[in-house]
């Protein structure tokens, strides 16, 4: 008599190789598996592991370069309009400089922060040519729109950190703040339905 599944369920249905493995009386004997055929479907699953390891830190290194590259856009921007505030205006050099952060935002961001960039790029022209106008001071009907226009502009730049900041915030979210975090708020949410 057998004890135990039958040897074509290993056989066929698992792909494992089976033996007999023989307790007490020849007539009372179990199936076994092989250990040699266990250790496959285990090197398998090891390997699946190492792989998905090795896919989550490629991605997590793939969302961090991003982020740096970001980030030096970010930077680039700040470091000119905190200039152009300190200086009141802007020059040339001002715009230069902001022209290489904001050709890396192109392929960066999305429309929603290049086009506010173009807008803030065209705001830094008009500071520079009100600058020039109201240089003149001739006191004319010029120099009171190009006195206007300055104020304006101004105030666009004056806006700048907490519109900048706002537009650049969900493009600059890091999901992965920790290793495995999802393991870590999926057991957190176990235990906090857990009777107590």
């Amino acid at each position: 008599m057998c004890v135990g599944p039958s040897r074509d369920l290993f056989e066929t249905t698992l792909g494992i190789s089976s033996r007999r493995v023989f307790i007490g009386k020849r007539d009372e004997d179990i199936l076994m598996p092989d250990p040699a055929s266990l250790s496959v479907p285990a090197i398998a699953l090891a390997v699946a592991a190492i792989a998905f390891g090795q896919w989550y830190t490629a991605r997590a290194k793939l969302a961090l370069d991003l982020f740096n590259q970001r980030m030096n856009v970010y930077s680039g921007v700040r470091r000119v309009m905190a200039r152009v505030m300190q200086h009141g205006t802007a020059d040339i050099d001002d715009i230069a400089n902001f022209s290489g952060p904001q050709d890396q935002a192109r392929f960066l961001f999305g429309d929603d922060v290049n086009d506010y960039l173009l807008e803030l790029r065209k705001t830094l022209a008009n500071l520079g040519y009100c600058r020039s106008i109201i240089a003149m001071n001739k006191g004319n009907e010029e120099y009171q729109k190009a006195v206007e226009l300055n104020h304006k502009a101004m105030l666009l730049v004056g806006n700048f950190y907490e519109e900048f900041g706002a537009l650049l915030k969900p493009y600059m979210r890091m999901h992965q703040k920790r290793p495995m975090s999802w393991l870590r708020s999926l057991s957190d949410r176990v235990h906090a339905h857990a009777p107590r």
